[in-house]
C-alpha cells in the first residue's frame, strides 16, 4: 500500500444530526479537494442518502502532498480515481471505540482496509486519524492525514465470451426450454438481450412459476448455462446477472432494459449473498441499443393485422393449399416462409402457369417403362425389390435399375398466388388484392420465390393498383414482418453424423430408437465410442448388440448422462449418474480425463449437450456381455440399422407413411433380428400387465412412442387407445385380435381417454368394430390433420402402411390416399396421427 503523508489537520468534531457526511465534507474547508472529487464521482450520490457509511477523509494538506503528477494521473482517468475514492468510503457506520475492535474493515472498492490502534492513536492503513468522529445524519467522518491507495488487484483470469452491442425492437421472442412448452417473452428484457446475442444457452423454469405460463410479465428464468459453462454444483460457480454495474433485482426475464443499459453476465462464486465478480472466470457484456419500429401513418384507415419479428432457420415446411390434395415443398427463408411463420391463416394457389413436372406429383418408371403418378408418395424399391414409401421424397435407384423421381425437390420451381390472409380475400370485383413488398419495394418475383434474410422487412399490403403499382396509401389491411435468421445450430446426432470417426455409434443408436432422443431433447453428456472402439468388441459382443434392440438400447443408455458438462464439470466430479440412474467413475490422470477407465479424446459442445469421444465401448456390468477390452473384431455393419428419426413436423403437412419399418417424424425403426407389428387393444383388460398378456408370445422388443417427449419407452402395460410396437423373430406369427380375443375385459363406467400432444401420436381404435377415422377420431375435432396405417408387415426389412388419410378432405383421393370418411380404422390395429395442438382423445 502506498502511503503519501500530510500535515495535521485542525478540524473540530461536529454533531450534526441532519446533515450529510458530504454535506460536512463540503462545508468543512479543510476539505475542498476531497469535497471536489466526490462531487465528480457515484459517492456523489451515495453519500448524500440516508444509508449509513464511514467516511476516512483526507484533507487539503494530505492532498497537497501528493505529487502534482500523481494528482494529474487520477483526474485524467476517472476511473482509476473512483477506486481511490471508494477505498476510503466503508458502508457501516464505525466509531473510534468500533475502530479500537476491529483489525480491518471492507471498503466500498472491495479490498480489506487494515486498522490498527497504537498509542499514538488509530491507524487505518498507514494514515493516521487526527480528527475522529465527526458525526452526520447518515454515518460518521474521521479525518485522517494522508491519501490511501487501494492494493493492486491479481489479474483476473477472465474468459470474455461476448463483449458487443445488441440491437433490440419492441415485441417478443419464443423460447423452449428443455420441456415441451413455449413461453413468450418480451425483447426488451435481460432474457431477450441474451437471446439476441446468438449465443448458446440453457435456462429453466424458476420454481416459483407454475402452470402454461404464457403472460410473458410473469415469466421468470434461471440461467443454468452459457456457452457451455454450467452452473456448478460441487465448485458453487453459477451465473450472475448485473445490471449497469448492480446485481438484477429479478430472476432472468423479469429485468426489463432500456437503451443504452449495460448488462454482464458474470461466473463466478458468492460469499455473504455477493457474487465475487473479482473471482470470476466467464463473463459476457452486453450493450442495449433500443431501434424504433416505423409505425404505418395514423391517417390511414389501416387494419394491421401482424407487425412483429418472425425468427426463420435454414430448413423448409410442407404445405397444403385450400381445395388441393397435394403437398408442397417450401423453403423457410423466403417471402412464403416468413408469412407461415406468423401463423396467420393463409390462403394460397399454385401459379396457373406451373406444370405438372413443377409441382408434388412423383412419378414412378419400372423396367418395362410404365410411368405412374401418385398424389405425394415416394416409392423406392429395396436390394429385394421390395417397394416401400419413402416420407422424406428421397430419389433412390435398385439394383434392378428402377428409378423413382420426386419432383418436390426443386422447391424454387413452385410459386404461388396469394388469395387471402385471415379471411380478407382477393377480390375481382373491387380491384383489391394482396402485394408482397420486400425492404419498402415491390417483391421481384412470384409468392414463395422470393428469399429473405437477417434483418429485411416484409409487408403485404391489401389495395388496389394503378398503373401496375399498388397504391398503398389506399390500403385497407397491412402485415408487417421483421425476418430474424436464427442460426441453426447442430445437435449431438448432426455433429456425429458429420463426424467420419463415430459412423459405429450413429447406425447403433438408429437401430436402437435412440436418434430422436439425442436429435430433439436434451440436455445430455454423451460419451460417443469411436468406430475404434466398437472394434475392440468381440465379433460375438457386437452380434448380440445388433440383434438385439433392448440390450442395445441398455448398452447406449450406459452412455448417456442427463445435463450438460463441459470438461471443466467434469475434471471437478469424482461420479456422474447415466439417464438410467447407474454411477460412472470420472478420473483426472495428468491432462488425462478417464470416465469408467475410458480415455476422452475429444469434446464437443453441441446445442442439446456436449460430446465426450472416448477410446472404449462401456458395457454395463450385469448386462451379461463380455467386455475383455483385449479382444477385437469387425467394425459394426453400418447398413444394419434403419432410417433416422426426422423431428421436423409441420402442420400435419408430412408426406405419406414410410412403407418399411422405419417411419419419420416418432415412427419405428427397422430391426434386423425380425419383424415388427403395430397394433392397438380397443378395450381395457382386466388384467393389463406384459406378462399376463404376451405371455406366450416369443417376441423381442416391445416399445411405445411417448409423444410428450417424443421418446421410444419400454412397455410393462398394454393400454386402451395407445398403439404399440412389438418385434418377433423372423417366421413367428403375431395376431393381436387373436392374442387379445379371449382376454377377459374390465368393467369400466367412464370410458378411458389419452392425451395426445403436438406432433406424431401412435394410436389405436376406441371401439371394437371397424369405422371411418372421422368416426374414430371424432373427440380430436380439428386438431388432428392426418393418419397413416395400419401398418402391413413384411419379410424381415419389408413392409408398408397402407392408406393415408387427410382430415378435412373426403372421397377417395388416389392411389391409398382418402380423406377421412372414407379411410378405415381397424380394432387391434396401430396407426400414426399427427395432432396439431394438445387435445384429449377418447
Amino acid at each position: 500500500m502506498l502511503l503519501l503523508s500530510a500535515a495535521t489537520c485542525t478540524c473540530s468534531a461536529q454533531d450534526d444530526g441532519t446533515t450529510t457526511t458530504l454535506d460536512l465534507i463540503g462545508k468543512n474547508g479543510n476539505f475542498t479537494l476531497l469535497s471536489g472529487f466526490f462531487n465528480n464521482s457515484s459517492l456523489n450520490t451515495t453519500l448524500a442518502g440516508e444509508e449509513p457509511y464511514t467516511v476516512f477523509a483526507p484533507t487539503d494538506a494530505a492532498f497537497n502532498n501528493v505529487s502534482e503528477d500523481a494528482l494529474e494521473a487520477l483526474k485524467e482517468d476517472p476511473a482509476a480515481l473512483e477506486q481511490v475514492l471508494l477505498y476510503h468510503v466503508t458502508n457501516e457506520t464505525l466509531m473510534s471505540e468500533d475502530l479500537a475492535n476491529v483489525s480491518n474493515v471492507t471498503t466500498l472498492q472491495g479490498s480489506e482496509l487494515p486498522v490498527n490502534v497504537t498509542e499514538e492513536g488509530i491507524f487505518v492503513g498507514d494514515a493516521k486519524v487526527i480528527v475522529q468522529d465527526i458525526n452526520a445524519s447518515n454515518g460518521v467522518i474521521h479525518a485522517i492525514d494522508a491519501v490511501l491507495i487501494p492494493p493492486e488487484k491479481e489479474e483476473q483470469n477472465l474468459t470474455v465470451l461476448y463483449n458487443d452491442t445488441v440491437n433490440l425492437t419492441e415485441g417478443n421472442v419464443i423460447f423452449r426450454p428443455n420441456t415441451t412448452r413455449y413461453y413468450t417473452i418480451d425483447n426488451l428484457t435481460d432474457f431477450g438481450a441474451l437471446y439476441a446475442t446468438g449465443l448458446d444457452f440453457n435456462a429453466t423454469l424458476a420454481q416459483n412459476m407454475t402452470g402454461y405460463v404464457t403472460n410473458m410479465t410473469n415469466v421468470s428464468f434461471v440461467l443454468e448455462s452459457l456457452e457451455g459453462v454450467e452452473n456448478n454444483n460441487i465448485t458453487g460457480k453459477k451465473w450472475f446477472i448485473y445490471i449497469n454495474g448492480e446485481p438484477a433485482k429479478e430472476n432472468l426475464g423479469m429485468n426489463p432494459i432500456s437503451d443504452g443499459d449495460n448488462l454482464s453476465f458474470w461466473y463466478t462464486k458468492e460469499e455473504d449473498g455477493k457474487a465475487l465478480i473479482e473471482n470470476a472466470t466467464y463473463a459476457a457484456n452486453i450493450t442495449i441499443a433500443v431501434e424504433e419500429r416505423m409505425e404505418p401513418e395514423p391517417e390511414q384507415n389501416l387494419t394491421i393485422l401482424y407487425n412483429d419479428t418472425v425468427n426463420l432457420t435454414e430448413g423448409n415446411f410442407t404445405f397444403m393449399p385450400a381445395n388441393d390434395t397435394q403437398n408442397y415443398t417450401i423453403d423457410n427463408l423466403t417471402d412464403f416462409g416468413a408469412l407461415y411463420a406468423t401463423g396467420l391463416e393463409l390462403n394460397v394457389s399454385v401459379m396457373q402457369n406451373m406444370t405438372d413436372g413443377d409441382m408434388a406429383a412423383n412419378e414412378t418408371e419400372d423396367m418395362n417403362g410404365n410411368e405412374t403418378e401418385d398424389m405425394n408418395r415416394n416409392e423406392t424399391e429395396d436390394m429385394n425389390g421390395n417397394e416401400t414409401e419413402d416420407m422424406n421424397g428421397n430419389e433412390t435407384e435398385d439394383m434392378n435399375g428402377n428409378e423413382t423421381e420426386d419432383m418436390t425437390d426443386n422447391m424454387t420451381n413452385v410459386s404461388f398466388v396469394l388469395e387471402g390472409i385471415e379471411g380478407v380475400e382477393n377480390n375481382n370485383t373491387t380491384g383489391e388484392k394482396w402485394f408482397p413488398y420486400i425492404n419498402g419495394e415491390p417483391a421481384e418475383a412470384d409468392f414463395g420465390m422470393n428469399p429473405v434474410n437477417d434483418g429485411d422487412n416484409l409487408s403485404f399490403w391489401y389495395t388496389t393498383e394503378e398503373g401496375g403499382e399498388a397504391l398503398i396509401e389506399n390500403a385497407t389491411y397491412v402485415v408487417n414482418i421483421t425476418v430474424s435468421k436464427m442460426m441453426a445450430r447442430e445437435t449431438i446426432i448432426q455433429v456425429a453424423q458429420n463426424q467420419t470417426r463415430l459412423t459405429a455409434f450413429v447406425n447403433a443408436t438408429q437401430a436402437a430408437n435412440l436418434t430422436q432422443a439425442l436429435n430433439e431433447t436434451g440436455p445430455f453428456t454423451v460419451c460417443i465410442p469411436s468406430n475404434e472402439a466398437f472394434e475392440q468388441l468381440p465379433a460375438q459382443t457386437r452380434d448380440q448388440l445388433m440383434n438385439n434392440t433392448t440390450l442395445l438400447r441398455e448398452v447406449l443408455s450406459y452412455h448417456m448422462i442427463r445435463g450438460k458438462y463441459a470438461r471443466e464439470q467434469l475434471a471437478g466430479m469424482n461420479t456422474v449418474n447415466t439417464v438410467q440412474g447407474r454411477a460412472l467413475q470420472i478420473k483426472m490422470e495428468g491432462d488425462n480425463l478417464t470416465i469408467q477407465n475410458a480415455t476422452v479424446t475429444q469434446i464437443i459442445i453441441v446445442s442439446n449437450g456436449v460430446i465426450c469421444i472416448i477410446d472404449k465401448v462401456l458395457i454395463p456390468p450385469d448386462s451379461g456381455l463380455p467386455s475383455d477390452e483385449n479382444q477385437t473384431g469387425n467394425q459394426i455393419d453400418e447398413n444394419q440399422t434403419g432410417n433416422q428419426i426426422d423431428g421436423n413436423q409441420t402442420d400435419g403437412n408430412q408426406t405419406d407413411g414410410n412403407q418399411t419399418a422405419n417411419q419419420t417424424d416418432g415412427n419405428q425403426t427397422e430391426d434386423k433380428a425380425g419383424d415388427w407389428h403395430f397394433f392397438s387393444i380397443p378395450f381395457e383388460a382386466n388384467n393389463t400387465s406384459v406378462d399376463y398378456l404376451l405371455s406366450d408370445v416369443n417376441y423381442t422388443s416391445l416399445i411405445y412412442y411417448n409423444a410428450s417427449n417424443k421418446l421410444f419407452e419400454d412397455v410393462s402395460n398394454i393400454e386402451p387407445l395407445k398403439g404399440y410396437w412389438i418385434n418377433v423373430p423372423n417366421g413367428t406369427e403375431f395376431n393381436a385380435s387373436e392374442q387379445f380375443a379371449s382376454v377377459e375385459k374390465k368393467q369400466v363406467n367412464v370410458p378411458p381417454s389419452l392425451q395426445t400432444y403436438p406432433g406424431w401420436n401412435a394410436l389405436g381404435s376406441p371401439v371394437n368394430e371397424t369405422v371411418s377415422a372421422e368416426t374414430a377420431f371424432t373427440s380430436l375435432n380439428n386438431s388432428y390433420a392426418k393418419i397413416v396405417g395400419p401398418w402391413v408387415p413384411g419379410n424381415n426389412t419389408t413392409g408398408y402402411y397402407r392408406y393415408v388419410g387427410y382430415n378435412g378432405l373426403n372421397e377417395t383421393l388416389g392411389e391409398n390416399q382418402f380423406g377421412t370418411d372414407e379411410f378405415e380404422v381397424e380394432p387391434y390395429k396401430g396407426y400414426w396421427v399427427f395432432v396439431r395442438n394438445e387435445n384429449l382423445y377418447a
